[in-house]
């Protein structure tokens, strides 16, 4: 078991910001073959069901030896952080859950229950390139979380790159996981790695988490 870990959820990214990291990283790599590697691990994983999928993958496949805080970044980490912040906030040890853009958002038709996509998102929905999930995210929410939006914002932080506990993780039982990551291995663009996207707190946090927005 490691103090910390980073995930790094690749496809063509490229990762050399990591290197200064790389005995903390496991790679998971959906793209091309990484030729030169230097990280404490790398993984290649069939192209399916976003980052989302990587991340649950990771949970499952190492459920017995996580490290005591991870950190979940998509491929090019400063995408979403920008390129002079300090990864070493994400390992604060007095917070559970580290989340970077973390707000109130409401992104979902109050009518449909469905999420509002934008740009190339709502773009590749409507050519077929993303495959529109069986229940709107509404529905989904309650069915599969227990969670009533009531019409409200929920709190998420786009990009989907936060730390944290193994503590957290342990609140839900190893097959509840997997249950998640079942709509997630057959296509490359679910909706429902979206809907993860904007649930990670909902999954991890209970009322007791120490929760930290930067």
């Amino acid at each position: 078991m490691s103090e910390i870990e980073i995930v790094i959820a690749r496809y063509n990214e490229d990762i050399s910001w990591s290197y200064r990291y790389k005995e903390y990283c496991v790679v998971y790599n959906k793209g091309r073959d990484i030729i030169e590697y230097p990280f404490k691990e790398v993984i290649n994983l069939e192209n399916v069901g976003r980052e989302s999928h990587t991340y649950l993958y990771h949970i499952i496949t190492h459920w017995d030896k996580l490290a005591i805080k991870t950190l979940f970044t998509q491929g090019n980490i400063f995408d979403h952080v920008g390129l002079n912040f300090d990864l070493s906030i994400f390992f604060v040890e007095e917070y559970d859950f580290i989340i970077k853009n973390g707000a109130l958002i409401k992104d979902y038709d109050s009518t449909t229950g469905e999420i509002l996509h934008y740009g190339k998102w709502e773009k590749e929905l409507e050519e077929g390139k993303m495959m529109k999930a069986k229940k709107s995210f509404v529905d989904w929410c309650k069915e599969v979380l227990n969670i009533s939006l009531d019409n409200g914002p929920i709190f998420y932080g786009p990009g989907a790159t936060f730390s944290v506990s193994k503590r957290l993780i342990y609140n839900r039982p190893l097959e509840f996981y997997k249950y998640l990551m079942s709509f997630l291995e057959n296509h490359p663009n679910p909706e429902e790695g979206h809907y993860l996207e904007r649930t990670w707190v909902y999954i991890f946090c209970d009322f007791n988490a120490k929760i930290l927005v930067v």
